[in-house]
């Protein structure tokens, strides 16, 4: 992911729920023609009266 990347226009799939765990890969357009998508997984975690939060580590969201 860099400067090339188009988040604005991202797609969002959901593709893993396990209650307290939902995955979610994000489709990420480059705004150079020639280059291909980004394709991103994250995960969140629900954590008990603070709300989801991403659980993936840094170097995987890169």
């Amino acid at each position: 992911m860099g400067l090339l990347s188009d988040w604005e226009k991202a797609a969002v799939t959901l593709k893993a729920d396990e209650g307290n765990i939902k995955t979610f890969e994000f489709t990420v357009p480059s705004v150079e023609e020639n280059m291909n998508d980004e394709m991103v997984s994250i995960e969140y975690t629900y954590v008990p009266q603070k709300g989801w939060r991403v659980a993936s580590k840094p170097g995987k969201l890169m």
